[in-house]
């Protein structure tokens, strides 16, 4: 059985304490383990994954919590990584990010942009 990834980009306004705004569903992320282990520690072999399974974050926005919450059992390894921690990864460039990544990052950094690299995150849950 397969292993599939779910989530949104998240936003944080400029002064306000919480991620309060979804922008971008993730939907059109393809599977990919290796990058799933990469960033995720989910399926791939990584020995040291970015953001390995931290759960959904504390002040994640009412919509993705219920979201997340929509896939009960089946959802599973949530986590979440910032735009800052994407782009020191993609510097050491030691994986090869494929196309629909690579749109997914480029969107992302478009909002850090205007929101600021620290108040910009993925965040995702897989389900097999």
């Amino acid at each position: 059985m397969g292993c599939d990834i779910h989530g949104w980009v998240e936003v944080k306004h400029h002064g306000v304490q919480s991620f309060d705004y979804k922008v971008v569903d993730i939907n059109f992320i393809n599977r990919n383990y290796t990058i799933f282990g990469y960033l995720f520690g989910v399926r791939g072999d990584c020995e040291h994954p970015i953001a390995p399974k931290r759960g959904l974050p504390s002040n994640v926005s009412s919509y993705v919590a219920e979201e997340s919450e929509d896939y009960g059992t089946d959802g599973h390894s949530h986590s979440w990584i910032s735009l800052k921690e994407i782009n020191n990864a993609l510097l050491k460039e030691e994986i090869e990010f494929t196309s629909d990544w690579q749109l997914l990052f480029s969107l992302m950094e478009k909002l850090g942009n205007y929101y600021g690299e620290d108040n910009v995150r993925l965040v995702v849950w897989f389900d097999n």
